[in-house]
């Protein structure tokens, strides 16, 4: 319990979540960062965590990393770095773990990853090659494989488009059931799997904290937040077509918005769940604290996150 839990994407949403948890629990961490000395780093070390500048790309600074670790959180940023750069960095961590003899290591891949081959979703293809590679490795592993998360709804983007509309918008309609994961769930998902790593070795699950309709989470939002929401729904055409102005003025990485989210949501749309295929029950017996997308809505600071809005707008009115 004293040796320490190495977490990649630690100032990210995923690695960050979980980096968080664990130090909750008095867990000792280190967080993998190319910048020690960046905002979101500095305030993992506050709260305890140790950072350690270290590079996906550098099995190198991995190793020396994961020397003396018992667990390894694995996650990579495609949007970031793309489809090579993101398996090269998953296979890294993988050989770096296995060489330091890390006792547990746990791989945020995706959900659909099995059942989506072959359509041309490039963000799910390369978490299909690291699962597989990890599976090999002869590692202990535990693979998570999350859904579509609720904080892809307070991302600067949506956020800003749902202020300045009065709309939840999603490409996918509002009356068909959707599933849907709060991080903070995948986070406690992965501190049980470093609790009782013999009870989670070799475990493979999709994940999702509730299953709902989208105008029914712009209801939870609308109530927690005391905002006049409705729910729409943006058309494939016109996705495709935001996706493609976005990649154009090149902000991919920061927006999390690439051309494989266009196949990503015709797979969705193409299901009357919208593709995913949690087993919530399964879910909630490892964590049966489960939110409703009512209690993540009321989680959110939404009196801040319009501030936020509100200094945006001035922003904009004054350049």
């Amino acid at each position: 319990m004293d040796r320490p839990i190495v977490v990649s994407g630690a100032t990210g949403l995923q690695g960050g979540a979980v980096a968080r948890r664990l130090l909750a629990e008095g867990r000792s961490v280190r967080i993998l960062t190319r910048h020690p000395n960046s905002e979101r780093a500095r305030a993992l070390s506050a709260q305890g965590a140790a950072a350690i500048q270290a590079d996906l790309q550098d099995l190198a600074s991995l190793r020396e990393a994961c020397r003396g670790a018992c667990g390894v959180f694995s996650i990579q940023d495609f949007w970031e770095h793309g489809y090579e750069r993101e398996i090269r960095q998953g296979l890294n961590l993988i050989e770096a773990a296995r060489d330091e003899k890390v006792g547990h290591f746990v791989y945020a891949s995706v959900g659909g990853v099995g059942r989506t081959r072959d359509l041309g979703i490039t963000h799910f293809d390369t978490k299909a090659v690291i699962e597989a590679e990890l599976k090999r490795s002869g590692l202990q592993w535990t693979i998570y494989r999350p859904v579509t998360f609720l904080e892809n709804f307070t991302m600067e983007g949506p956020l800003q488009r749902m202020f300045k509309t009065g709309a939840v918008s999603f490409p996918f309609p509002g009356d068909r059931p959707f599933q849907l994961l709060a991080v903070d769930d995948e986070a406690a998902l992965v501190a049980a799997a470093f609790q009782g790593p013999a009870t989670f070795a070799g475990l493979e699950l999709e994940i999702a904290s509730d299953q709902r309709r989208l105008d029914e989470l712009a209801a939870a939002i609308a109530t927690a937040s005391g905002m006049n929401l409705t729910f729409q729904e943006v058309s494939i055409e016109a996705f495709s077509a935001f996706v493609a102005r976005t990649t154009d003025a090149g902000f991919t990485a920061r927006t999390k918005i690439g051309p494989s989210l266009v196949p990503q949501l015709a797979w969705n749309r193409a299901s009357p769940t919208g593709g995913w295929n949690a087993d919530l029950a399964r879910v909630r017996l490892l964590h049966p604290k489960l939110r409703t997308v009512e209690q993540w809505a009321r989680s959110i600071d939404w009196a801040a996150l319009a501030a936020r809005h509100s200094l945006v707008l001035e922003k904009e009115r004054s350049a």
